[in-house]
């Protein structure tokens, strides 16, 4: 059975939220990552985590995005239902820039969505997403 190094303690991501209060998430996993948050609603989704913080720990958010790369790097982003975002990675890079000023930490994205080979699709991430997103 494999043992964990003395000190040392398995990381906790929350997937979802599983009827959890808000005060055990901003506490007790190391990190949450979350779906179906408009954009309007990461500042106060990452300030009422602070605010419930009580272990003095940071706790960094994320959620999940399905995403649909169109061909035009230009394209505007638009996000549906709050969780499917459509558009072009010169637009989702500056969606996703302004989601991390305002506290978001990290991004699943599911391509599920996308028509483009996936080739292509992680190619404008690697030219227009990260680096902009990454930028400090």
């Amino acid at each position: 059975m494999p043992q964990l190094e003395e000190g040392y303690s398995m990381p906790l991501v929350a997937i979802g939220r599983c009827r959890q209060d808000l005060s055990w998430l901003a506490n007790e996993p190391d990190s949450w990552i979350w779906h179906g948050i408009g954009e309007d609603e990461t500042a106060p989704a990452v300030k009422k985590l602070n605010d419930l913080n009580e272990d003095g720990n940071w706790h960094p958010f994320g959620y999940q995005n399905f995403v649909e790369l169109l061909d035009d790097p230009d394209a505007p982003c638009e996000l549906f239902n709050k969780i499917y975002l459509r558009g072009g990675a010169k637009s989702m890079a500056q969606f996703w820039r302004k989601q991390r000023e305002e506290g978001l930490n990290h991004v699943i994205i599911n391509f599920k969505p996308t028509k483009r080979p996936i080739a292509d699709c992680l190619a404008d991430m690697e030219k227009y997403v990260f680096p902009e997103v990454n930028k400090d």
